[in-house]
């Protein structure tokens, strides 16, 4: 498990350089790709441009999916290539920090930090209005 972050480190590069060199097929990495950098979007600065194919340039196998979809989450994991294959596999689960809680989606400022019991509440409600609304679309 990795956050989008914490790829733009060298040492992250250098092991996954690692594995597809060495064929490490039963080796699983999961990115979760919100475009979210500590204290600032990802663009701004770190580029995530090209991202897929940089994970591809170092022989991984590459599923991308939308990581609030349980469904596809499921479905990659029970697609996973036998532990046998020839390359690792990443899975980039692109996802939307906060999503669903109105005042942190999107909102560096809450990508580290400790919620009041207010702020707990307003999440909590926020989370609940948004499951019951897709529990009536379905």
């Amino acid at each position: 498990m990795m956050g989008d972050g914490e790829t733009c480190e060298g040492e992250i590069w250098e092991a996954a350089n690692t594995a597809g060199s060495y064929k490490l097929g039963n080796l699983i990495g999961i990115v979760d790709k919100n475009a979210q950098l500590m204290t600032t979007m990802a663009g701004e600065a770190m580029s995530f441009e090209n991202y897929e194919n940089r994970w591809r340039a170092f022989n991984w196998n590459v599923v991308e999916i939308d990581g609030h979809n349980m469904a596809q989450i499921v479905d990659a994991l029970d697609k996973l290539p036998p532990v046998t294959a020839q390359k690792p596999t990443v899975i980039i689960a692109n996802t939307v920090k906060g999503k669903g809680v109105s005042f942190m989606e999107r909102n560096v400022g809450w990508h580290a930090g400790a919620l009041s019991k207010v702020d707990m509440d307003k999440a909590i409600a926020d989370v609940e209005a948004a499951y019951a609304k897709a529990r009536s679309a379905s």
